[in-house]
């Protein structure tokens, strides 16, 4: 098959993780692979196979709004004739429209984005998602999404994606732990950075030693002399980050997933987290995390993260049985396996499908 797999940007998130492992299973059942990407900076720190091409198209900006429209205008005349793999729903419209050149495309949903869209202003982006759910042939990420999409009725198939397999066969080099919370910063507005602001002043106050993770160099910097910042390059340096914590905290008001809790769980690090969605389906509040409700307000909600916290830290017994449970849930939910399933699918569905 030749496979084309739309990307707005090269973007270290965990849904580029996805795709990458999707293309490397691709290509390595001998299909033609190519990510069709924008000209906007970035880069993902995952390892890509060399016989998965990368197209950039449209002008070189800094400016993403300007890299996305040109590459939503250009894009359908690189994926003609193609299998599409859309994965974000904005590529479904120019996979769309590649549909009248002799392609074909199925929709990877893997979060539900018109939740993201809060400003009035940005009802027609709210309005396109949904059209997008209307007009996709949708495989759904995880049983969450299912359960989110079931009213579209044009799910071909549950996913149950997960984390990779290096996060269960890497051996932990770090006999001691040296800090208390790991965090993995971004600045997305549904990720809530404010909440961890919040949390860092009462962290200090209780002596919590914090590592903050990011590719946006950017970001730590504003943490500088706070907390630990690092960077990692690779699979291995974050993992090697990971186990040098004890407990993962996550912020935010919506995931579709969340990779980040499960990838710290199989390494023993229960989270404590803010209810969000998605996480709900591998998250049991007192067995292997502690899930903060949303019914509460802010401030008693950042004080429950902190007695957690300092449950977890301080009492050894709770802390194994907790991460025991951790390790045993991420099992659970393996990338390759899903991704097998998923490349399987692609290649039955597609000789199958009507053109």
């Amino acid at each position: 098959m030749n496979v084309k797999i739309p990307s707005l940007a090269l973007t270290p998130h965990g849904g580029g993780r996805v795709l990458v492992e999707i293309a490397n299973k691709l290509v390595e059942d001998g299909n033609s692979v190519e990510i069709v990407t924008s000209n906007y900076p970035g880069s993902i720190p995952f390892e890509l196979d060399q016989r998965v091409l990368i197209r950039k198209i449209g002008p070189k900006s800094s400016s993403k709004a300007v890299c996305v429209i040109f590459y939503l205008l250009l894009s359908p005349f690189y994926m003609r004739k193609s299998i599409i793999l859309a994965n974000h729903f904005l590529t479904v419209i120019p996979s769309w429209i590649a549909g009248f050149m002799s392609s074909r495309y199925i929709y990877l949903v893997q979060d539900i984005e018109y939740r993201f869209f809060i400003n009035p202003i940005q009802w027609p982006l709210r309005i396109l998602c949904r059209w997008t759910y209307q007009k996709g042939k949708i495989v759904a990420a995880n049983a969450y999404l299912a359960m989110q999409l079931k009213n579209y009725n044009n799910i071909l198939i549950t996913l149950k994606l997960g984390i990779s397999s290096v996060f269960f066969t890497e051996k932990n080099k770090n006999k001691v732990k040296i800090y208390d919370v790991v965090y993995f910063i971004r600045g997305q507005q549904h990720k809530r950075l404010d909440r961890f602001e919040n949390l860092l002043n009462k962290f200090e106050k209780k002596n919590f030693k914090t590592l903050c993770i990011s590719q946006d160099t950017d970001l730590l910097r504003k943490f500088t002399g706070r907390v630990t910042t690092c960077t990692p390059k690779n699979d291995l340096e974050l993992i090697d980050a990971i186990d040098n914590a004890k407990v993962m905290l996550l912020t935010s008001e919506h995931e579709g997933f969340a990779l980040p809790p499960l990838e710290c769980m199989a390494r023993g690090l229960p989270a404590v987290l803010y209810e969000c969605g998605g996480p709900s389906i591998y998250a049991k509040n007192g067995i292997n995390a502690y899930v903060i409700p949303i019914s509460i307000d802010e401030e008693t909600a950042s004080n429950m993260v902190v007695e957690n916290i300092s449950a977890l830290i301080s009492d050894e017994q709770l802390y194994i049985e907790m991460s025991n449970n951790a390790k045993s849930t991420a099992l659970d939910y393996r990338l390759d396996n899903a991704v097998n399933q998923f490349a399987n699918f692609v290649s039955i569905y597609f000789k199958t499908e009507k053109k």
